[in-house]
């Protein structure tokens, strides 16, 4: 079974579009070698905090860890990453 992983980032607007952009730019001219992965990003970490509180991330645990098949967590990792200073 491969290793499904949610990337979660705080990034601006601007470096979102950016990435997208060179990424669009990237498949235009064939090149497809990118590995495709979900992601999410927040414009700062004041609102990451405010979406992704503590007991959301513990239900997030506590799904992952049921085998009732009632309700899932499709990723077997979430990577949280954000500057402290700009």
């Amino acid at each position: 079974m491969t290793e499904r992983n949610f990337q979660v980032d705080i990034k601006s607007h601007d470096k979102v579009m950016g990435e997208l952009k060179d990424l669009a730019r990237q498949i235009d001219k064939g090149d497809y070698s990118t590995t495709p992965f979900e992601r999410v990003y927040f414009n700062d970490a004041k609102t990451f905090f405010r979406h992704i509180t503590p007991r959301r991330f513990d239900l997030l645990e506590e799904l992952q860890r049921q085998e009732s098949g009632l309700y899932s967590v499709p990723w077997d990792e979430v990577q949280t990453s954000f500057k402290l200073a700009a």
